[in-house]
């Protein structure tokens, strides 16, 4: 079983205090897709593995993509960060 300290871990940025909405929304968006296969492949719907592979990717793809470009904005819980966003 998952530990909540690894969740938790998961979803807040590089100070493990605030929560990243970005990595929220990769996990919601991760499990909604795997959800949607699951649901097709129940139903007796085809399921293309090729095609899944290729849009599961696109969506870690993008998910790392995010979390790359806004690498340098994350509150890292210095005293330095700290004071930029008083100011």
């Amino acid at each position: 079983m998952i530990s909540m300290q690894f969740i938790h871990y998961a979803l807040t940025g590089k100070d493990n205090t605030t929560y990243d909405v970005g990595r929220i929304l990769i996990v919601l968006g991760s499990i909604a897709f795997l959800v949607f296969e699951a649901w097709a492949v129940f139903h007796n719907n085809a399921f293309d593995m090729q095609a899944f592979g290729i849009g599961y990717g696109s969506v870690l793809l993008a998910g790392g993509g995010h979390l790359w470009m806004k690498r340098e904005t994350e509150p890292d819980g210095t005293e330095e960060t700290i004071e930029k966003v008083d100011h």
